[in-house]
């Protein structure tokens, strides 16, 4: 696709659709950010159950939270 077709393809997508690509992938990030911060606050809830209840230690409450922040730190370095 030579830079011609890509620049009519734009032109095209921003006329039907009313709104440029930018805008539309601003949109996606920040739908799969804040889906992404509600499944960490709801892991990390959800291990906090089961540690004040006695059926997780504090050491995998620990490690589980942990893990659920680095994928969240992942998938916020790709969304932006």
């Amino acid at each position: 696709m030579n830079p011609a077709d890509h620049a009519e393809a734009i032109a095209r997508f921003a006329a039907a659709s009313g709104t440029s690509a930018n805008d539309v992938l601003s949109v996606v990030a920040a739908i799969t950010a804040v889906f992404c911060l509600l499944w960490v606050a709801w892991i990390v809830l959800q291990l906090f159950d089961r540690w004040r209840s006695g059926r997780l230690e504090y050491a995998e409450f620990m490690w589980y939270a942990l893990r659920a922040c680095m994928v969240l730190m992942i998938v916020g370095y790709h969304v932006r």
